[in-house]
């Protein structure tokens, strides 16, 4: 495996004659895309070294893996990231509060992190919000579109 000259926790294979795999390193999680030959040889080889490590958990369309604080998760034919009860959290603003100011800076920030996370569409509305410091009804309505 070679380290990606992008970034030093993501490796991959890069001959034919290994076995398959992917693998993001977290600072106490991992992250594998891998075939059952390279998850067999790396068992193996863990087990020769003697190294301890979190059992595997395999992504399948019923059983969701928690990485990074997110939820990833099989359906149909795609795999989803989603922000694990973050988005709980997250709510309109109404601008007829007198703390409507506040809650617009509590759910801007909110919006903005799990943009950042797992939906990166989202980044440029949120964006334009943080950079309203004195927010306007005008400027709540754009966030609780994007929020919505």
């Amino acid at each position: 495996m070679v380290v990606s000259t992008y970034d030093p926790c993501l490796l991959i294979t890069t001959t034919t004659t290994e076995a398959f795999a992917v693998v993001g390193m977290q600072t106490d999680d991992t992250l594998m895309l891998a075939s059952n030959e390279f998850s067999q040889k790396e068992d193996s080889e863990l087990a020769k070294a003697n190294f301890r490590a979190k059992p595997k958990t395999m992504l399948t369309p019923n059983e969701l893996i928690i990485f990074n604080r997110g939820v990833l998760s099989m359906e149909e034919d795609s795999i989803v990231l989603r922000q694990k009860r973050q988005g709980d959290k997250l709510k309109q603003v109404d601008a007829k509060e007198s703390i409507y100011r506040q809650d617009y800076m509590e759910q801007r920030a909110r919006g903005a992190y799990i943009a950042t996370v797992c939906q990166p569409e989202a980044s440029f509305d949120l964006s334009i919000a943080a950079q309203h410091q004195d927010p306007t009804p005008d400027d709540v309505t754009a966030l609780n579109r994007r929020i919505k």
